[in-house]
């Protein structure tokens, strides 16, 4: 059952007003309008329709803060309904005012173990026709005005500098690839503050349509909540290592994006949340194909054919320099993989090596390719997933070798080794990764450091703003060292 927060939080907002928000219309008549209703005690009736919108509500502190603000009102029952069952999954009417204009939205839970912690990430959907009009993100706006339908306020719950994987993202960049948008704002619920959160552009429809994909193709995001990998190791039960919902004929409305759910562990027992590269579970050639025999009756699902195409491809090309650039490279590219090796690599993603990527898939089997998107790279730059106070060894997990089945496989061809290798050498002698990480870290620690200072004492962190980003700042200063020395043991 949702258990009630402590007095100071949510004990100030049982009030007549926002019984009335279950009627979602009513949300926004008047949003900006000046004043609110008489506080009082939660009424047996529901008041009238709430003519001012969340953008009248006043705040209940008069913080000092530099970025921008947005406030979210929500009733409390739909506030209960959202904590009953942490990962039901459940949808709840929402209004919000972002950039002085408010919205009528729909507000949902998002992200995996992190939805035990009190301070939750949040899953913004806007309807057709009354899109956000606000760029909510660091990069500079498109030309052609904003409209957008969905959004991630992530709370980055185990990271003390909720910036890890924004600078993640821009290190991706920095190698020449295309990474979801991302941001930052305050966030007020009900007049209260709620501290700092990342604005992270989902992966769906619509992000691979402004990238310039090739459209009517299908995504693919590599999980490990279902018991199952997306390593692409003999055995894997594809339909639980990557979920797909986005096709030719998916309905635009659709939540088309899959938010990081962990399945029930047995009783008794807690989720598995540590990182791959921590504590690997690999699979070699000739291994028992226990989670596939599951399906052998059946078969797989006509959505994931082409999946097990790649699959089979990237297990049994014969283990030649020839093979590998003949019948996986024109498909599936070993440069954008190598590339993604080193980044996962450099920043200590051992969350990315088996989950936490998109793949992209286009075209007919006659003529297909795959194309690989970062996600959710927060466990990074020495972050410690079981301590968000903590830190990890710069000097650990080196994750040269890629961390994963199919990469291992790979790198035992010298060729292909060499050539690997020889790339990564030469990003880490250019340092454009140790430029780009301090470069942006100047600029988020000029921007973040007072707000992320007034999150930490709202959520009683011990870690001041100044600590964390001085711990960024050796890693990066420090990881490309210990890569070459990887490297050259390879």
């Amino acid at each position: 059952m949702h258990k009630r927060l402590p007095a100071g939080t949510w004990s100030q907002w049982t009030r007549s007003t926002w019984r009335a928000l279950l009627a979602l219309s009513a949300l926004q008549l008047s949003a900006c309008a000046q004043g609110v209703h008489e506080l009082g005690a939660p009424p047996t009736e529901p008041p009238p329709p709430d003519t001012n919108g969340p953008c009248a509500v006043q705040p209940e502190e008069d913080l000092s803060l530099d970025l921008p603000t947005w406030d979210l009102k929500v009733a409390q029952a739909d506030w209960d309904a959202l904590h009953e069952d942490v990962y039901a999954d459940v949808e709840v009417p929402a209004a919000l005012c972002a950039q002085g204009q408010s919205y009528a939205i729909e507000l949902e839970l998002q992200g995996s173990s992190t939805r035990r912690l009190a301070k939750k990430s949040f899953d913004l959907k806007w309807k057709r026709g009354a899109e956000l009009q606000a760029w909510p993100y660091d990069d500079a706006p498109p030309p052609e005005p904003v409209a957008i339908r969905k959004l991630f306020l992530k709370a980055m719950g185990k990271d003390q500098s909720l910036i890890r994987e924004a600078l993640g993202f821009d290190l991706y960049r920095a190698l020449g690839y295309a990474t979801p948008h991302t941001g930052f704002v305050n966030l007020r619920i009900n007049g209260a503050y709620w501290g700092l959160y990342a604005t992270i552009e989902p992966v769906n429809a619509a992000y691979v349509t402004a990238r310039g994909y090739p459209e009517g193709g299908r995504l693919y995001k590599g999980v490990r909540k279902h018991g199952s990998r997306a390593d692409f190791a003999p055995g894997r039960d594809l339909t639980r290592a990557f979920e797909t919902e986005l096709g030719p004929k998916a309905d635009s409305d659709q939540d088309d994006d899959m938010d990081e759910q962990p399945a029930d562990p047995p009783e008794g027992e807690e989720p598995d949340e540590s990182p791959d590269a921590f504590e690997p579970q690999m699979m070699e050639e000739g291994a028992p194909k226990s989670e596939q025999e599951a399906h052998e009756e059946a078969g797989l699902p006509d959505e994931y054919a082409a999946l097990e195409r790649l699959v089979d491809r990237l297990q049994h090309t014969p283990l030649e320099q020839g093979e590998f650039e003949v019948q996986v490279d024109p498909i599936f590219s070993l440069t954008a993989y190598y590339d993604r090796m080193l980044w996962v690599a450099f920043t200590q993603n051992g969350d990315a090596v088996a989950q936490n990527f998109f793949l992209y898939h286009t075209g007919t089997e006659e003529a297909e390719h795959w194309y690989q998107l970062p996600w959710d790279s927060d466990i990074s730059f020495g972050a410690d997933y079981r301590d968000v106070e903590g830190v990890v060894d710069t000097a650990r997990s080196p994750l040269v070798d890629g961390g994963n089945y199919f990469s291992r496989r790979m790198l035992k061809i010298s060729g292909l080794r060499s050539r690997y290798v020889e790339r990564s050498l030469g990003v880490l002698d250019e340092q454009l990764l140790e430029a780009q990480g301090l470069s942006r870290l100047v600029d988020y620690r000029a921007r973040l450091s007072n707000d992320l200072e007034l999150d930490r004492a709202r959520w009683q962190r011990t870690t001041e703003p100044s600590t964390a980003f001085d711990r960024i700042e050796a890693f990066i200063s420090e990881r490309g060292a210990v890569l070459r020395q990887a490297l050259s043991e390879l």
